[in-house]
């Protein structure tokens, strides 16, 4: 008998995954012995696993409670406001030179991201980053009811919106990034 002989014989009985069972497996787990297919398969640093021996848990950074999400959406409206009264009086008083309303929305961005971060002891998650996006929303509803009081609508043009909504999505993606 050759090599080649040896590789297509089949010894025994087919064996088949316990969880899917219509695939067809040579793996067990390494712990229980329990049949696995390679979906089913967990690496652990000593071997192969089945999902239960593996115990697959969340990360604790991105468990967040009830409680810490709270605290998160108070942390985002508190700094979201504070940082859109700043974001309007600096506006006002610089006025629309390029490059400041810029570093003005990234400001304003990380300050209610890391709000959020430092609210919920650093924990990360799409839901805080949700909350973060609220946060800057929150910022620039202060902006534009400071701009609408002092101005009225006459600054509102569709240049001014344009750019305006760009400074939103610049400050809405440092914050997000910020807790995801």
């Amino acid at each position: 008998m050759n090599v080649d002989d040896r590789l297509v014989e089949h010894e025994g009985p087919p064996r088949y995954c316990a969880t899917h069972t219509n695939v067809e497996t040579g793996l067990s787990c390494g712990r229980c012995g329990r049949l696995i297919c390679p979906r089913c398969l967990v690496q652990t640093p000593v071997g192969g696993r089945c999902r239960a021996c593996a115990r697959v848990r969340r990360s604790p950074v991105f468990d967040v409670s009830g409680r810490q999400y709270a605290l998160a959406a108070g942390a985002s409206v508190l700094v979201g406001g504070v940082t859109g009264v700043g974001w309007a009086v600096l506006l006002a008083a610089i006025g629309w030179i390029f490059f400041l309303p810029w570093l003005l929305a990234a400001g304003v961005g990380y300050l209610v991201g890391e709000a959020v971060s430092a609210s919920v002891n650093r924990k990360r998650g799409t839901g805080l980053a949700v909350i973060a996006a609220l946060g800057v929303l929150v910022a620039y509803a202060v902006v534009v009811g400071v701009t609408l009081g002092r101005s009225g609508l006459g600054f509102y043009t569709p240049f001014n919106i344009v750019f305006a909504l760009m400074f939103l999505a610049v400050a809405v993606y440092i914050a997000v990034n910020r807790v995801r």
